[in-house]
């Protein structure tokens, strides 16, 4: 009541100012309702004062309330907020650390297979090359007793007893060359 104690300040003041004003006999205000209206004025605003203070306190408060709560809320999601980024910050990292072992991991497993297909390679050329000196050897057998064969069947199918052994060697020799 705060209000009420200014009031009733006024109004005392404006009775003083009145009150010295009639006194003074230069003005003479004792003919008017000036002071009655100052009264009137007076319990008017207290009037008022008394019934929408109040109210008018009440709606403030409220929304002194509601802000307070939507501050709340906002402070609420902006905590929310800095978490879930903090979070994927969190995740983020990881994520770059799995994809760059996932990296070296295939490179390493490329490597890997690179040498165990080179490894194969290697061994089927090998393989390979052998069968191929294998299969080269056995022809040359094969055509050195074809030529061993032939030239035995002319020898007993001609003349044998008119050759002699050293004819023999000769001959073989042209054959197998």
């Amino acid at each position: 009541m705060n209000v009420m104690r200014w009031i009733a300040k006024i109004v005392f003041l404006f009775g003083a100012l009145h009150s010295v004003s009639c006194a003074s006999g230069a003005v003479d205000i004792s003919q008017t309702d000036f002071t009655v209206r100052i009264i009137n004025f007076a319990i008017f605003v207290a009037i008022v004062w008394y019934f929408v203070v109040p109210y008018l306190k009440d709606i403030l408060n409220n929304r002194k309330a509601s802000i307070a709560k939507r501050f709340e809320e906002v402070q609420e999601k902006m905590k929310s907020a800095k978490k879930s980024k903090e979070q994927a910050k969190k995740q983020l990292e990881e994520a770059k650390k799995r994809a760059e072992e996932i990296i070296a991991f295939a490179k390493q497993e490329s490597g890997n297979i690179a040498k165990r297909y080179d490894e194969l390679y290697k061994s089927d050329a090998e393989n390979l090359i052998k069968g191929s000196q294998t299969i080269m050897e056995f022809e040359e057998r094969k055509m050195r007793e074809e030529i061993v064969q032939a030239v035995l069947k002319e020898l007993f199918n001609g003349k044998a007893g008119d050759i002699s052994s050293d004819e023999y060697v000769r001959i073989l020799q042209s054959k197998v060359a």
